[in-house]
């Protein structure tokens, strides 16, 4: 289950490459402590020299969840002899084909992509949420939504954003969206990938929305704490954004 989880975060918004000298690294950028909490329980076991290499930097490119854009955090880590040629081909591979007969593989490396490129969020006001993946790789997205056909689970595919110039930045490929928001399909979503789900963020989100799918929280009481759990991200976030521009400040 490792394995097909790390292969589903490594499909979403991780690096992964060969350098030169023939060491492999694993990267991500972020501005989310959670996610740098995430990526490090993750792959500094598998790293070859035990550091996580962690640089600030201004950028260009906005941030996810409409955030600050121009700072964000740089993580690199040195992946082992043992595990290289694996992770690379996990990376070149997106399909999980292992998974066509395992409602546990599956359900694990969907919950690492979406720990990567997804989220667990309200549809609207009134009691209706969703679960989301966005990505640019169609194909990939049919394929899961066949999978998960096979279970019952019915996700939706629709166009996220179009090719060209968005409000924040231009996208050189269509960006799409893979959906569950029926109640009894994102409640059994809640339970078979929610266990899998390692984000401490998203743990938080699946949680408070199985409570009340399960009618266990009220939509009022449900959406308060989705709210404050908001309002807290907000804040680790507009922190780390500060901390790194101090420390481009610094090293400047």
């Amino acid at each position: 289950m490792k394995v097909a989880y790390i292969h589903g975060l490594l499909t979403g918004d991780i690096s992964a490459w060969r350098d030169r000298n023939g060491i492999v690294k694993v990267q991500v950028c972020t501005t989310h402590p959670a996610m740098e909490r995430l990526f490090i329980e993750t792959f500094l076991p598998l790293s070859s020299s035990g550091n996580v290499y962690k640089y600030p930097e201004s950028t260009k490119m906005p941030r996810p969840g409409g955030y600050e854009s121009g700072y964000e955090w740089r993580l690199r880590i040195h992946i082992d002899r043992p595990y290289r040629e694996l992770i690379l081909m996990l990376k070149k591979n997106p399909k999980p084909q292992y998974a066509e007969g395992d409602l546990e593989l599956l359900a694990a490396y969907t919950a690492g992509f979406s720990d990567s490129d997804g989220s667990w969020e309200p549809k609207t006001l009134y009691g209706s949420f969703e679960f989301r993946i966005i990505n640019s790789n169609k194909e990939l997205l049919e394929y899961l939504q066949k999978l998960w056909r096979k279970y019952d689970i019915n996700f939706r595919i629709t166009i996220h954003t179009r090719k060209g110039k968005g409000k924040r930045r231009i996208y050189k490929r269509d960006v799409w969206l893979l959906a569950v928001s029926r109640k009894e399909d994102l409640l059994r979503i809640t339970k078979i990938v929610g266990k899998y789900v390692r984000h401490p963020e998203k743990i938080e989100k699946v949680t408070i929305i199985r409570k009340y799918l399960e009618r266990k929280a009220s939509l009022e009481q449900t959406l308060n704490n989705l709210k404050e759990l908001k309002e807290r991200i907000k804040k680790e976030v507009q922190e780390s954004i500060k901390q790194a521009i101090e420390e481009l400040k610094r090293k400047s």
